[in-house]
């Protein structure tokens, strides 16, 4: 029956990743839609990746980021895409200046890899430190780098 609705595994599997794509970009966008300050813009974008693995576990993630066929033109064109929306997004919230997207843009997609990938390994490793916790240590580390962090105390 899938079939009649699908032409090929593939194109179900599309179908699945881009509404999934989809949601992403809309959940930052309405995320940051509210942020009044840089800092407010660094601690949003994490905290969308880690309710993102939190609600939809790291087996969804997986299928859209790592899923069995990643190397597909196709999919990798929609990943890609959706993670350029949304840094696209924060390096407007960050600098709507047009002098500085360039950087602010390279600023936006550091951040958003720093969040997944800080998402995933929190959950991956059993969610051991509070999700609030662990939000706030990776806004901390993206906004002020190692410095800004007692890494000695923890």
């Amino acid at each position: 029956m899938l079939y009649d609705y699908f032409s090929s595994k593939l194109d179900l599997y599309l179908t699945v990743v881009q509404c999934m794509l989809d949601d992403l970009v809309a959940t930052v966008d309405r995320a940051l839609g509210s942020a009044e300050t840089d800092r407010k813009v660094v601690d949003c974008t994490v905290a969308v990746f880690f309710d993102l693995i939190d609600h939809e576990g790291i087996s969804s993630l997986t299928l859209v980021f790592g899923g069995g066929v990643p190397s597909e033109p196709s999919v990798e064109l929609r990943v890609r895409a959706a993670l350029s929306s949304c840094a696209g997004t924060i390096a407007e919230r960050l600098c709507p200046h047009d002098s500085e997207q360039a950087r602010a843009r390279r600023l936006a997609f550091g951040l958003v890899g720093a969040s997944l990938t800080a998402a995933s390994d929190w959950h991956r490793a059993g969610m051991l430190v509070p999700k609030h916790h662990a939000v706030e240590a990776i806004s901390t580390l993206c906004w002020h780098g190692l410095h800004g962090l007692d890494i000695r105390s923890s």
